[in-house]
């Protein structure tokens, strides 16, 4: 009952995204578009060298450096994020609710924050087991991914507002 759960939640997530995305493409100019492909672009070859780059480490060190799951979610949040970060520097997405993307950001990034404090100081999560990352690792990297991003959303809007002036 509880997968089909997800899946069905899953399902309408991706139809909802689906239908947003649709959306959003009325709101994007031909530039946008092309910049936004570009930014695709160089997504996907960050996630092919960073796992060319992680396969040539195991064959260098005879053994494993992360779990399968932590090292597949690595390279697609690296992707995810140079992604966001190229759409948000080049503005290849919308202007309208650029004030509601930099407050959900942040929230998540505060939320995911707290969450990895707690596991510290209760001291119940280990991040390396045997010198590999264990699934306890996701936690860090997703911080990280939406520290870069939130910066990218800092930064753009100093630079913006400089600009402006």
């Amino acid at each position: 009952m509880t997968l089909f759960l997800i899946c069905a939640l899953t399902v309408c997530l991706a139809v909802y995204f689906a239908v947003k995305d649709q959306q959003n493409h009325q709101r994007l100019d031909e530039r946008q578009l092309l910049l936004r492909g570009r930014g695709y672009k160089y997504a996907f070859w960050t996630v092919l060298v960073a796992n060319i780059l992680y396969s040539l480490a195991c064959i260098h060190f005879d053994r494993s450096l992360a779990t399968p799951f932590v090292s597949s979610l690595t390279t697609v949040m690296l992707g995810g994020t140079v992604l966001t970060c190229y759409c948000i520097f080049q503005d290849a997405f919308p202007v309208k609710g650029r004030l509601s993307l930099a407050v959900a950001w942040t929230l998540i990034f505060f939320s995911q924050l707290m969450s990895q404090i707690g596991d510290i100081t209760s001291g119940r999560v280990v991040y390396f087991k045997n010198g590999a990352a264990t699934d306890a690792a996701v936690g860090p990297v997703v911080l990280v991914s939406y520290l870069a991003i939130v910066g990218s959303l800092l930064l753009k809007a100093v630079i913006d507002r400089h600009e402006e002036a």
